[in-house]
């Protein structure tokens, strides 16, 4: 599976958004801007008041799939959410592929731009592997983090087909196309939905279609530096909670276990009903164990 960490028959793009928005009780969204940060254009969105809680996207996700985490979040933090660059909104070539350190600069740059010192960090799949770079760059500035679904740099089980990596890919994007590209993905066991949750599968299937596959096909070559995470993680000494769906693939499963066992105190919590996405499938759940671990650091800190 692609871890730099479509259509859907008989429904317009339109169509499926409004589906999604009507089934999910969508509600406005924050007036999103725009940060011209470390030479890329960076949408973002601010919600709420209190202490900072940064959500960083998976692949190829963007910040829409936080939509629900935003709006029940927002009551007791300032959620933060952003594109990444080459995702949803923020247009733009990426580094190399499965190195985190171009997408750890960027959110560096934009808590700077936002005046944030520091702050709560939540990072889901791709986007905790950035977020785990994040934290061994810049330790100062991670006061709890949250790692959902989240592989490890340096950490690898041999995989085939192709979600494998980027060339396989670039490979199916560049000779069937980008809707044959999400057709195949969103058919992936990755992006798996109980069959009664259809307004959850359109939903996911609307935030895949504004992928442009720019990560991909825009990525410039090059080799990552620095030492892996994998073997770094002990250096990590703030709060830790690893998240993972019941059904989440095994891949994620075993990801989920090194993380809880090479990073010292970290809490593991496997969320049931719901999958690589259980935070859109099992939001209330899903939520409930970023307040109980948030509010137990919080605690622990006014002691």
């Amino acid at each position: 599976m692609i871890r730099l960490a479509g259509s859907v028959t008989g429904r317009s793009v339109a169509g499926v958004a409004l589906l999604a928005c009507s089934l999910l009780s969508c509600e406005a969204n924050a007036q999103g801007q725009y940060a011209n940060i470390n030479g890329a254009k960076i949408y973002y969105e601010v919600e709420g008041t209190g202490h900072p809680l940064v959500l960083i996207h998976g692949w190829p996700m963007s910040a829409r799939m936080w939509d629900e985490q935003a709006r029940d979040l927002k009551r007791y933090y300032m959620v933060v959410r952003y594109d990444r660059r080459g995702f949803g909104r923020s247009p733009g070539a990426v580094g190399v592929e499965q190195s985190a350190e171009h997408d750890a600069q960027d959110l560096e740059a934009l808590l700077r731009y936002l005046k944030i010192p520091s702050a709560y960090i939540v990072g889901h799949s791709q986007g905790g592997a950035v977020a785990q770079q994040f934290t061994l760059d810049h330790p100062d500035q991670v006061d709890a983090l949250i790692l959902h679904g989240a592989p490890i740099d340096g950490f690898v089980l041999p995989e085939t087909g192709p979600f494998s990596g980027a060339e396989s890919v670039r490979e199916l994007m560049q000779k069937s196309g980008m809707a044959e590209f999400r057709r195949q993905w969103l058919a992936n066991p990755i992006n798996h939905v109980p069959a009664d949750r259809p307004e959850v599968a359109a939903f996911i299937a609307d935030i895949v279609a504004q992928y442009a596959g720019d990560d991909v096909l825009k990525m410039v070559p090059g080799h990552a530096s620095g030492v892996p995470a994998i073997k770094r993680l002990s250096e990590i000494k703030t709060p830790v909670l690893v998240l993972v769906g019941g059904e989440d693939l095994p891949f994620f499963q075993i990801s989920a276990d090194a993380l809880a066992f090479l990073i010292p105190g970290a809490q593991k919590v496997v969320i049931p009903g719901g999958a690589h996405l259980v935070n859109i499938i099992e939001p209330e759940r899903y939520d409930a164990e970023i307040l109980r671990f948030l509010r137990a650091v919080e605690r622990s800190r006014a002691q």
